[in-house]
């Protein structure tokens, strides 16, 4: 008899921070699945996406120093991305005395991090899109080891919620909204990225599929499309709570595997009056 005992933790894993042996048991090479690694260390994952707390000078070595230098890097590769985030209060100069002139370093935020190594014309920040295109496919294997698809989903609303709770919160913290209206926002977020996935599947939002249908897309879908569904709203929601939460970088991920893979037509025929 084994002295293993099986728990079915394995299941309960997303991207963010499944550990290497789960996925080589899900069948990665151990190319992928040291990528997969090595990228979570590049871009780890943090409560507050918005803080500045990343190293830029650390980032632009473990992504391979762009541009050579980092001051030409900061000056070619990234001063626009600076300057638009640094308005969200997302990058944090800092001097730090040195014998000579002083140096000019940076913090910052995980969403800023991200873009920018997801930028680099290097052979790591090639590895950090790779890492992205993986996701879907590491979506779609755990997704096999669901006993039932509906935890899954249930599963996902739950983190969806939980993120975007925290992301309301944070921003009502850091004086960026009324700390009233974290309710409010945090379940328009969530009602965006449910609307969004519904949107890249079918190509329309999920209040226009439920108008022309009859009834919400997921009361509305067989056995295969739903899993489909859920697929792509596993990996919707483990990019967002990876840092990727702008509909356009969301959609440049998820449309490539998903895009308009559900026909409405297929479902009209049952449509209420």
């Amino acid at each position: 008899m084994s002295k293993t005992k099986r728990t079915g933790i394995s299941l309960r894993h997303t991207v963010a921070d499944c550990p290497k042996s789960v996925y080589l048991t899900l069948g990665f090479t151990e190319e992928q699945a040291a990528r997969m690694m090595a990228v979570r260390r590049i871009l780890p994952i943090v409560e507050n996406r918005r803080e500045p707390i990343i190293d830029a000078r650390k980032l632009w070595a473990k992504i391979g120093r762009p541009e050579g230098k980092f001051a030409n890097w900061v000056k070619r590769g990234a001063e626009e991305l600076f300057h638009r985030f640094g308005k969200k209060s997302e990058v944090r100069e800092l001097v730090i005395a040195t014998k000579g002139r002083p140096r000019i370093d940076y913090l910052v935020s995980r969403d800023l991090a991200a873009q920018l190594a997801m930028m680099a014309n290097t052979n790591e920040g090639q590895m950090v899109r790779e890492y992205f295109l993986d996701m879907e496919e590491a979506m779609i294997r755990l997704a096999r080891y669901q006993p039932v698809r509906a935890n899954l989903l249930v599963q996902v609303d739950n983190e969806l919620t939980h993120a975007t709770r925290k992301q309301a919160e944070i921003a009502a913290k850091e004086g960026m909204l009324p700390k009233q209206s974290v309710p409010a926002v945090s379940l328009a977020n969530e009602k965006r990225i449910k609307s969004l996935v519904c949107r890249i599947l079918t190509g329309h939002s999920a209040s226009e599929w439920k108008e022309r249908v009859g009834r919400s897309i997921r009361n509305s879908l067989g056995t295969g499309d739903l899993e489909l569904y859920s697929r792509c709203y596993d990996m919707a929601v483990s990019l967002f709570r990876a840092g990727c939460n702008r509909d356009e970088v969301l959609q440049s991920m998820l449309i490539p595997s998903f895009g308009e893979r559900i026909r409405i037509e297929d479902y009209l025929e049952h449509a209420t009056d």
